[in-house]
This record gives C-alpha cells, structure tokens and sequence, in this order.
C-alpha cells in the first residue's frame, strides 16, 4: 500500500463535487480505486480535511524512568532473577502491573547483561570438532 500524494486527493475531491464523472470513472481516470475515492470523501465530511491526521507517536510506556532505575537496581543486587518474579518486585514497589515482555523489553532498553545459566549441560553433538566426519564410502 502506498501513500498518496495530497495533490492527487486535491484534484479528485473538485472533480466530484463538480459532478464531472462517476466515481467509477475518476477512479480509473486517477488511476486509484473506488475505495480510495470514497474514504477520502467520507474523510471531508468527518474532519474537513482530506490529507491523513499525523502520526501521534504511540503509546507512553509503563515504566517511567523511576521504575527502570528499579528495574536496574534489582538486577544489580541479584542477576539472576527471572523476568516474571522481577515484574512482580515492580508491581510491590511501583503499584504497575508489568508484564514479561514487558521486562524484557526493559532490561533490553538498560543495556544490562542477561543471567547466564549454568542449570543446562552443554550440549554435545556426536562427531563435532572432528573434520571429516563422515564414514567413508565403500
């Protein structure tokens, strides 16, 4: 999907409103699909514009910069914490239900090293380390 130029919405609104062709028509005239003419219209009556609203910039977080200092701190004292038991030691301390992405997401945007767990044997694989490990061919 494209976006479309506001000159091109510019021409197409005086050419309806003028009753030069159908809608149908100017669409193909314009290059654009009936859609695309009936939303920019239906955008007029509702707003008086016809160029798209700008980018609101999102939604504020839920960790202001008080509770990543938290965060930090926490992972400071003890790395090891999994992301779910730090999400609640936030929602005791700040009062915010915080999830684990959520978590993840900040300790992330910290920059803060990830626990390393030492539960899990190394894996090995058989015949690794050894070039050629193929059985040779009869």
């Amino acid at each position: 999907m494209t976006a479309s130029s506001a000159d091109l919405c510019a021409k197409i609104a005086p050419a309806c409103d003028a009753g030069m062709a159908s809608r149908r028509q100017l669409a193909r005239q314009f290059h654009v699909s009936v859609a695309f003419i009936q939303k920019r219209l239906r955008r007029r009556r509702r707003t008086g514009r016809l160029a798209a609203a700008t980018p609101s910039g999102g939604r504020r977080g839920v960790l202001d910069a008080a509770a990543l200092a938290l965060v930090a701190s926490r992972l400071r004292a003890q790395n090891d914490l999994p992301l779910a038991e730090l999400g609640a030691r936030v929602a005791a301390a700040r009062g915010v239900h915080v999830s684990v992405p959520t978590m993840s997401r900040a300790v992330r945007r910290l920059r803060l090293p990830e626990k390393q767990s030492c539960s899990r044997p190394l894996r090995v694989t058989p015949g690794a380390g050894r070039p050629n490990a193929r059985a040779p061919a009869p």
